[in-house]
Order: C-alpha cells, then sequence, then structure tokens
C-alpha cells in the first residue's frame, strides 16, 4: 500500500470515527422510548449496517485493506467528536423545538 493511499484511508477513517459518533447520537435519541427488545433489535441492525458501510468504504478506497490502526482512528475520531461537541458551545436545540417539528 502506498504512502498516499495510507494517508487517504487514515483521513477515511477518522471521518468515519466523526459520521459514526454523530449518527449514534442521533440513533440512541430515537430508540430510547422504546422495548427493551425492540431496542436491541434496531441497535443491532444500526451497528450491522455501520460495520458494512466502513468495510465498503475501504473497499472503495484501498481494496479492503483493513488494518488495526484504521480501527483505531474510527475509535480516536468517534471520541474526537464527542470531546469537541462538549466543549465547544453550540446553540442546542430544545427538546420542545424537537417535539414540535416531529408532531405537527
Amino acid at each position: 500500500m502506498t504512502v498516499e493511499l495510507q494517508i487517504l484511508s487514515f483521513l477515511a477513517s477518522l471521518g468515519f470515527g466523526f459520521f459514526f459518533s454523530i449518527l449514534s447520537k442521533i440513533h440512541f435519541f430515537f430508540i430510547k422510548k422504546l422495548n427493551i427488545f425492540w431496542w436491541y433489535i434496531y441497535t443491532f441492525l444500526f451497528m450491522s449496517v455501520i460495520s458494512l458501510s466502513y468495510i465498503y468504504l475501504l473497499y472503495i478506497i484501498n481494496g479492503g485493506i483493513l488494518h488495526f490502526y484504521f480501527l483505531a482512528l474510527v475509535i480516536i475520531g468517534f471520541i474526537l467528536e464527542r470531546v469537541l461537541s462538549n466543549n465547544v458551545k453550540f446553540k442546542r436545540i430544545k427538546q420542545r423545538q424537537v417535539d414540535k417539528f416531529f408532531n405537527k
């Protein structure tokens, strides 16, 4: 694997960690009121889709070669997004506004 391909894989893995963190927040926001059985089913399906998406992304970029440090960068991207979203002051949407939007 060339250096350019590894750098592209690093950046894709780090970006996928950010993407995965944001999607997991959205996922858990919507399933928190479900029965425990459906909670496990939807979480299993969510994780399956996310895993297959990451494998397909690596397949497109570098032919599907997966190294442990690519997975480490996904985890670092996930943690980095959580830290940044907790420490950077964004305008938070209030729960009432979200409920009002979806219950029109």
